[in-house]
C-alpha cells in the first residue's frame, strides 16, 4: 500500500487538489489489515498519509480472501460473519481506522 500511496495517489492529489486535504478509499485485504496491525506499521502508514495530505474516508474490506487470479464467483461472500476469521478481519479493519477521518458520521435511527 505504501508504494501505491507514494507513487500513484500522491500524483492524483497533485493534479486535482494540490493544496487541500485529499480523501482516499482503501481496498484493505485481510493480509493488509493483519500487516497494519504489526508493531508500529499502522502508525507509520498514518504518518505517511498525514505527510502527504491524505486521509482515509472509506475502507473496502470485501472480499475477504483471494480475489485476483482465482475463481471467486461461488464463494465471493465466504467466509461470512459466522466465521471467526471474518469477524476478526472486520473488527481489525474498523479499529485500525477509527478516528482517522476528519469527517463525522451519523447513523440514522
Amino acid at each position: 500500500m505504501r508504494s501505491v500511496v507514494e507513487r500513484h495517489v500522491t500524483a492524483v492529489k497533485r493534479a486535482v487538489r494540490p493544496d487541500e486535504p485529499f480523501g482516499v478509499g482503501l481496498r484493505l485485504s485481510a493480509r493488509a489489515a493483519t500487516e497494519l496491525g504489526h508493531g508500529r506499521e499502522l502508525a507509520s502508514f498514518r504518518a505517511l498519509l498525514d505527510e502527504k495530505g491524505l486521509y482515509v474516508f472509506t475502507i473496502n474490506g470485501f472480499p475477504y480472501g483471494a480475489f485476483h487470479g482465482t475463481r471467486v464467483k461461488e464463494a465471493v461472500y465466504l467466509p461470512d460473519w459466522l466465521d471467526d476469521a471474518r469477524v476478526a478481519y472486520t473488527v481489525t479493519s474498523v479499529r485500525s481506522w477509527r478516528g482517522s477521518s476528519p469527517m463525522t458520521y451519523r447513523w440514522a435511527a
